[in-house]
């Protein structure tokens, strides 16, 4: 049973995706109720015999290479293998067709109001035991994590590229206008001022912007983590989830995001619990935590970056392939602004 899916949808799941299914043993007949929330991809749950379980049709765009399908399903087999308790089981996948199975995880949301240390916690947890064999050599083949950041001025680079590309959004629209303005004034700006911080830095410590960091300080990371991605089950225990963008990356940047994400924020308070996990797997050095906290500004900038995705076409196009919600372009522009006011120098 299908109901309110588009024949596109239909077309995939009756043949694609029931074949899959059925290669589990899971039945022969399925009911598929799509789930919301998901912003790049489509999720569904599904029911034949015995347990439901997950299964996620991922986009694809010609201007974004990113083999989404791939990088997940290599981070879900690592996770489970480590810390089976916190992720989905992967049961399988076709990436011909852009299709993977998980288990069904029984869970809620959380609530911006309800995050505390104790959740911070039990996401250190999950990156502590994910790294504890980090170096066995069956990690070797691992991913790099999307825009993966290995030295300073590639930090740099990367939101650089970021603000840029902004640059560039058709003025088609009141709204869109409002924000190619808000990118030429506030973003090039903060970018700069965290740019000129962390080259200034960098000067009196001696440090080469430059200079990768080494293999054996960088971490695997599920990027895009925070407790968006989070489910928390009947016992009370956090289930982390959507790992697209995860593999090899920066501690630091693993640090940065966490606390840059905006959906539901984790407490400020636990900053410095959070990076003497990070500056531990990079070395654990005072320039380290130097480091980290000089990054975070310019990553704040990164995350404005993210919420102007919205006015991009690419991203336009992926979020109708999601959910087929049009995009509110204000609100948009107003977490973006409202992000902006927190950037802090200090």
């Amino acid at each position: 049973m299908m109901n309110e899916l588009s024949p596109e949808e239909l077309e995939v799941l009756s043949t694609k995706a029931t074949d899959l299914l059925q290669s589990l043993g899971l039945g022969d007949a399925f009911r598929f109720e799509r789930l919301s929330g998901g912003r790049n991809n489509r999720v569904y749950r599904v029911v034949g015999r015995g347990h439901p379980v997950i299964l996620k049709w991922y986009f694809h765009h010609p201007d974004d290479q990113r083999d989404r399908l791939v990088t997940e399903w290599s981070f879900y087999e690592w996770a489970y293998d480590c810390a089976a308790r916190f992720v989905a089981q992967p049961l399988a996948f076709d990436p011909r067709n852009r299709l993977s199975v998980f288990s069904f995880i029984a869970g809620s949301r959380l609530a911006t109001d309800v995050v505390d240390s104790s959740h911070v916690n039990e996401a250190l947890q999950f990156i502590r035991t994910l790294n504890k064999y980090r170096h066995w050599s069956t990690s070797d083949g691992f991913p790099t994590a999307s825009e993966a950041c290995f030295s300073v001025q590639q930090h740099i680079d990367c939101v650089s590229t970021r603000v840029d590309r902004l640059r560039g959004i058709t003025a088609n629209s009141e709204q869109h206008r409002d924000a190619s303005d808000f990118v030429v004034t506030k973003i090039t700006t903060a970018l700069a001022d965290a740019t000129a911080q962390l080259r200034h830095w960098a000067a009196a410590e001696k440090v080469d912007t430059t200079a990768p960091l080494n293999n054996q300080h960088k971490c695997v990371s599920p990027s895009d983590f925070g407790f968006h991605n989070v489910l928390i089950d009947d016992t009370g225990s956090l289930k982390f989830y959507d790992f697209e963008y995860a593999g090899w990356d920066d501690p630091a940047k693993l640090l940065c995001d966490f606390y840059c994400q905006p959906a539901i924020p984790a407490p400020r308070d636990t900053w410095d619990k959070f990076a003497e996990l990070t500056a531990e797997l990079a070395g654990d050095t005072w320039q380290e935590r130097q480091r980290q906290a000089l990054l975070f500004p310019l990553y704040q900038v990164k995350w404005c970056c993210i919420l102007l995705n919205e006015f991009l076409p690419t991203a336009v196009e992926r979020r109708k392939f999601s959910d087929d919600k049009a995009v509110d372009f204000a609100l948009q522009l107003q977490k973006a602004k409202r992000l902006a006011e927190q950037i802090s120098f200090d």
